[in-house]
């Protein structure tokens, strides 16, 4: 099994935590630090945090060079590994968390298990300067596990489209937030939330601009769904944090 289109390789840069407490939803992301390569796991603050007994279900590759898909297994984190592992950002508000998976793959590789995963990269995340040319009502996707729900037998995440309810060239309320008009349920949060367009799909620019190269932005994650006060029914409105709050993280913590 090898994804090779855009839409086919989010299914594999997501995994579903699962703890004594809750489970919720992470996903992997990669940057190039000059020769060098890490890799991170990205969620929410609220889904990681004072977790205990915490497990990840990994697709298993057959090398260190993961090409090939060829099973799973379940890695078990320390609870002194998951407490010490996540970084926040220094804004407590901010829901967001990153954790250096780059030595926990390392120690696996020792044991010859090898992660079959896809990421999605730091140069996908939408700067702010990005933001303005991205045009509002634009549709997004996301893949999660709302519910902890997910197809048990290929280990894979359900996955949903909505879009943006908000222009993600401002910040809703004034936080470095943006709304986004889609179903989202408990379990969803901390699922990447993508603009995707693959070859040949047009699209276009704030400015009017047609354009057709295929294209895959992280725009940020979803961290809450909006109820409705009377009776708490979900509105679908989901609530997300501005994906290049995760590069803040990652300077502030030097990880």
């Amino acid at each position: 099994m090898q994804p090779k289109s855009i839409k086919d390789q989010l299914y594999y840069s997501t995994v579903m935590i699962q703890s004594a407490q809750s489970s919720g939803t992470a996903f992997l992301l990669s940057r190039t630090l000059g020769q060098y390569g890490r890799v991170y796991l990205v969620s929410n603050k609220h889904v990681v945090k004072d977790q205990t007994e915490c497990q990840i279900r990994f697709h298993r590759s057959e090398s260190l060079n993961p090409e090939n898909k060829v099973g799973d297994f379940i890695h078990h984190f320390t609870n002194d590994e998951w407490i010490n592992g996540w970084k926040f950002h220094t804004d407590d508000e901010v829901d967001l968390a990153v954790f250096d998976l780059t030595g926990t793959m390392a120690a696996l590789h020792e044991q010859q298990q090898y992660i079959f995963y896809r990421c999605l990269t730091a140069d996908s995340i939408a700067t702010k300067e990005q933001t303005k040319d991205i045009v509002a009502m634009e549709k997004v996707f996301f893949v999660g596990y709302p519910n902890a729900f997910r197809d048990e037998v290929n280990n894979l995440p359900i996955a949903r489209s909505g879009y943006l309810a908000t222009p993600l060239y401002t910040d809703f309320e004034g936080k470095e937030t943006f709304l986004l008009d889609a179903s989202i349920f408990e379990g969803s949060s901390g699922s990447p939330i993508c603009i995707v367009n693959e070859n040949f799909e047009t699209y276009s620019d704030t400015s009017g601009n047609a354009r057709v190269n295929a294209r895959c932005i992280l725009a940020g994650v979803n961290s809450s769904t909006f109820t409705r006060c009377s009776d708490k029914q979900y509105l679908d409105i989901g609530y997300a944090w501005k994906a290049y709050k995760i590069l803040e993280i990652i300077e502030q913590n030097e990880i």
